[in-house]
């Protein structure tokens, strides 16, 4: 599915389930993770990208505050995570 012409963006939003209603409205498309467009309504339809897209997701923690064990450990799975994933 190509355009003819080059998109013009019209409105920008950040919550995924109006991004989806708009789309059910007719009034566009969207692009959205996975998981913020399930469950699929029937009467969308969805295209996977042709290229796949990445995007940044942080971590963040309350500063200068005693944590638990559990936050660290779980700090230390993403640090491992996102190495490993580069290499």
């Amino acid at each position: 599915m190509r355009s003819p012409k080059p998109v013009s963006i019209a409105y920008e939003m950040k919550q995924d389930s109006a991004m989806a209603s708009m789309a059910m409205q007719g009034l566009g498309a969207a692009i959205l993770p996975q998981l913020a467009a399930e469950p699929v309504s029937e009467q969308l339809k969805i295209y996977s990208l042709p290229v796949p897209l990445e995007r940044i997701i942080k971590a963040a923690v309350l500063k200068d505050a005693l944590h638990t064990p559990a936050v660290f450990a779980f700090l230390d799975v993403l640090k491992n995570y996102t190495c490993s994933s580069r290499t």
